[in-house]
């Protein structure tokens, strides 16, 4: 399989996981102060018209119906947390409170170009969420999709979710 390259990051950005990333990487997330993000994803999902529901910590839980022939089947559980851990270079007078993450593509490389860190541990995976919960091609059983808050710093928003 041949690896897919981009010429720039414009056109990373068109692919839809790439897209949510450079939405999310938009808003300042960091662990204690995810409201602005959870609020941003928990409007984009009503506004699919799936079931969603944020609690006191921000946490979202988003469902979306199985499709034909998969009602029935065991639903499928997406996991994912909304803050990152925020570090900066020494020369970087970024505000992790109000500035976004600035996205760098050299290469096949994605980064912040070493000025912040990246928040791509799960900041894609809640991308990959989102792209999936939007795509009306994939056929798919019940989804349960999953995002927390606070797990950089002490994974009280996974702890405080009603199981």
């Amino acid at each position: 399989m041949e690896a897919i390259t981009y010429k720039n990051l414009s056109e990373l950005l068109e692919h839809r996981v790439f897209y949510h990333f450079g939405e999310i990487c938009k808003i300042p997330h960091q662990s204690f102060k995810e409201k602005e993000l959870s609020d941003f994803i928990l409007n984009w999902a009503k506004d699919l018209g799936l079931e969603v529901e944020q609690d006191e910590k921000f946490n979202l839980l988003i469902k979306k119906p199985g499709t034909m022939g998969q009602k029935g089947a065991k639903p499928v559980i997406l996991q994912a947390h909304i803050d990152m851990v925020c570090e900066k270079s020494k020369d970087s007078n970024h505000d992790f409170d109000n500035d976004p993450i600035v996205l760098q593509l050299d290469g096949d490389v994605l980064s912040t170009g070493g000025r912040t860190t990246l928040g791509a541990d799960n900041g894609i995976v809640v991308a990959y969420g989102m792209a999936i919960l939007e795509d009306k091609s994939i056929s798919h059983p019940d989804l349960v999709v999953i995002f927390t808050t606070a797990e950089e710093e002490d994974m009280s928003g996974a702890l405080s979710v009603d199981k």
